[in-house]
């Protein structure tokens, strides 16, 4: 709260360029969740997408799935600024979806390919981008290693979940 009053009475407020590298922009986060991240060094999108999670839902008191979440909503922000707002819909929230995506775009038949292929041209239009240089960011984006670690972890805990049910069920 003293942070706020001295930002407010003092002008301190973001320059355009911090304003458009805001993590307030993921969805989920709000001003006391910026304040938990702040408390912890993090003020920018790129700073929550190459955070360490544990360390970060340790030491904020945020939850685990609630970090890995916002690290994943994250790149996409990065890359395309505003176009999250125009992807969402089309199922894109961020790098793991992208990945899947991705994967999905390189297999060489079969209906998740043909899903792939036929969602590309919708979600270039709707950010305004060329579809191959799309193509090259969202690759950028499924092959980075933080990526990489977020797929493992949803995976393991669909899986996880998956077998909770399925022994709920026996």
């Amino acid at each position: 709260m003293l942070r706020r009053i001295a930002e407010k009475n003092l002008g301190m407020g973001a320059t355009p360029d911090e304003a458009s590298d805001d993590i307030i922009k993921l969805q989920g986060v709000n001003k006391t969740i910026v304040e938990r991240l702040l408390n912890e060094d993090i003020t920018t999108l790129t700073q929550i997408a190459c955070c360490d999670p544990v360390r970060l839902a340790m030491r904020s008191n945020l939850a685990f799935n609630f970090v890995t979440d916002r690290m994943n909503q994250a790149p996409a922000w990065m890359y395309f600024q505003d176009g999250p707002y125009a992807i969402r819909p089309l199922g894109m929230r961020g790098a793991v979806e992208i990945k899947s995506l991705i994967d999905s775009y390189d297999e060489a038949t079969g209906p998740d390919h043909d899903r792939a292929v036929a969602a590309m041209p919708l979600i270039a239009t709707a950010i305004k981008q060329e579809k191959k240089t799309l193509q090259i960011a969202f690759r950028q984006i499924a092959e980075d290693p933080y990526t990489i670690f977020l797929h493992e972890v949803w995976t393991w805990f669909e899986r996880g979940v998956m077998s909770l049910l399925a022994w709920l069920d026996g």
